[in-house]
């Protein structure tokens, strides 16, 4: 795994689609070690139990779910976190300990935002470390280039109203990192607060565009 920060690991890139890459995130929050998104593979689950395990899994959307996400709930006796409306979609691989239902502050310090939009549910987390505030948007919105994008899947209730709701409730949290799930480019980006703004209105200008 790659040290981000002295409280944050990332996760050897996954390919769970040919289309997609992704990155899952090990955070020493205030109390607990906990695991933001999924990794595929083993080898890693190792290192993350050499490094204490992790007491919660943490899944933005219903396409991070797939078999491995049991052999880590049982491997370290963790709680899985997901959002309400993706709970049906994660319970086909395993039983949900924690859903998400609105804004809901965790004892570890983590700040979970259920942010709609990508598909019918999800979720963004955001916790502030002493290195900075990270905030972990799953494919909602997400790192394309130097830039943050959007992308909708309305086969899985996805929808840009939705999603233009959720940017403009995510505008003000004023992260110093954006980690997402899938990326285009680099797998997250510093944003200063003017450029977060920035980028949030932009997508939410070319979401009322486009048809």
């Amino acid at each position: 795994m790659k040290e981000i920060s002295p409280d944050l690991w990332q996760t050897k890139e996954y390919k769970p689609y040919p289309f997609l890459t992704t990155h899952a995130y090990l955070l020493k929050a205030a109390s607990t070690n906990v695991l933001i998104y999924c990794t595929g593979h083993q080898e890693e689950l190792d290192l993350i139990q050499k490094m204490g395990g992790i007491s919660h899994q943490f899944l933005s959307h219903r396409h991070e779910v797939g078999p491995i996400i049991k052999e880590i709930k049982d491997r370290f006796n963790s709680k899985l976190c997901c959002d309400t409306a993706e709970k049906p979609y994660t319970e086909k691989e395993c039983l949900v300990d924690i859903e998400i239902k609105e804004r809901t502050q965790f004892e570890n310090g983590i700040l979970a935002i259920p942010t709609p939009g990508h598909t019918s549910g999800g979720c963004c987390y955001l916790y502030k470390s002493r290195y900075g505030r990270y905030l972990f948007t799953g494919d909602f919105f997400f790192p394309s280039g130097k830039q943050f994008s959007t992308y909708i899947v309305t086969s899985d209730g996805g929808s840009k109203a939705i999603s233009v709701k959720s940017l403009e409730i995510i505008h003000d949290l004023e992260p110093d990192y954006v980690f997402g799930s899938a990326f285009s480019g680099e797998p997250y980006l510093e944003v200063t607060k003017e450029f977060w703004h920035t980028e949030i209105e932009r997508n939410i200008r070319e979401l009322k565009c486009v048809k």
